[in-house]
């Protein structure tokens, strides 16, 4: 996804879960089972296993029980507690990670995701400044979910991961904030965690679920296309040096 922030100025991102945009996937469904390549293998071909992208391909789900085989549905997102409870959740060595976070102290540690959609290392780069330069000033370590190995200019208190177990993040005793994208996930289990939020919503459902937030009293809302200097760090002092939110968070993880 090239430019998430251009593409969300524009309103191309927030468009995407409207009544027309489900139209449109609709009609994408249709081509897709209408095309010839399909039809030959869902006409010749046997497997002894399916496996499948869940996010946003439904309708490729129906086809599973035509080939008679095993399915696996693979997803880019962590499985949210209830799921990974019950089934268990395969999360690979976090090598150094636990080290970066268990040494960050009594100040703690941000952990700042853009989830899996859209790519961090595609924001523009005065963009990818105003964050770099505002963790530079903080007492806080910064855990940065981001899409390439190395940063040039990196703060001694940011670290980069290309793929972070975020249910094991959150649920870190020395988290102090989460930077989302806002989507519904991310929320959820911020609220499970007891972890306050600064919401940077991009497209779709994330505004709505940032506003909820923010009106339930665990997060801030900072429009990323709106983003400088002086506007995030006011909002992530406020959510660090108000105890109230890491409060209300911490009383809606108790429901």
């Amino acid at each position: 996804m090239p430019d998430p922030v251009r593409a969300t100025k524009n309103g191309m991102l927030r468009a995407m879960m409207n009544t027309s945009s489900m139209e449109h996937m609709h009609k994408a469904c249709i081509k897709v089972h209408e095309n010839p390549q399909l039809q030959q293998v869902l006409k010749n071909e046997k497997f002894d296993l399916v496996i499948i992208d869940i996010f946003l391909n439904y309708c490729v789900l129906g086809m599973i029980p035509h080939f008679e085989a095993p399915s696996i549905l693979l997803s880019t997102m962590g499985a949210p507690s209830m799921l990974s409870t019950a089934f268990g959740n395969r999360l690979p060595p976090s090598f150094d990670l636990d080290n970066f976070l268990s040494d960050s102290g009594k100040d703690g540690f941000i952990f700042f995701s853009l989830g899996s959609i859209v790519k961090a290392k595609d924001m523009p780069e005065n963009y990818r400044k105003v964050f770099l330069n505002v963790f530079s000033r903080l007492k806080q370590r910064v855990i940065w979910k981001w899409e390439t190995e190395t940063m040039p200019d990196l703060p001694p208190n940011v670290k980069l991961s290309k793929w972070l177990p975020q249910q094991d993040v959150l649920g870190h005793p020395n988290i102090r904030l989460f930077m989302t994208h806002g989507g519904l996930l991310s929320t959820q289990e911020s609220v499970y965690h007891g972890v306050p939020v600064l919401g940077l919503p991009v497209f779709g459902d994330q505004d709505l679920n940032v506003m909820q937030a923010e009106r339930g009293g665990y997060a801030k809302m900072v429009e990323i296309v709106d983003i400088t200097e002086e506007r995030l760090e006011s909002a992530i002092l406020e959510l660090l040096n108000n105890p109230t939110y890491a409060q209300k968070a911490q009383a809606l993880s108790k429901l």
